[in-house]
């Protein structure tokens, strides 16, 4: 589902990258959103994530390890986060509005 989004950019924003704003996203996602295995929004992407890798072992993997594994195998880089969106909506609203907002920051920069 594409909503609009309204993204206001401050001074800082310019002096960036749009991969220094991918890596950050990933950053804040990670730490932000999982504070242990035993909290219900590392259990809740578990449980979602595994429309993106089917195995067995799948709580064996980080967070990271399947930030990884959606680049090298859905999608996820610069400015795609569909598999991200497709996630956090079940986790949290915040993280998918600051996905939206970063994503809109980047096409702007892209000039897309």
């Amino acid at each position: 589902m594409q909503r609009n989004v309204l993204v206001f950019f401050t001074f800082s924003d310019f002096d960036t990258t749009p991969e220094e704003i991918h890596r950050k996203l990933l950053d804040h996602l990670a730490n932000d959103y999982f504070v242990d295995s035993n909290s219900k929004n590392y259990r809740t992407w578990k449980i979602y994530f595994e429309k993106y890798r089917n195995a067995a072992n799948n709580n064996e993997y980080s967070i990271l390890q399947d930030f990884d594994h959606l680049k090298a195998k859905h999608g996820l880089e610069v400015g795609k986060y569909d598999a991200l969106l497709d996630i956090f909506q079940h986790i949290d609203e915040r993280a998918v509005r600051r996905i939206e907002e970063d994503t809109e920051k980047i096409r702007c920069m892209l000039g897309k």
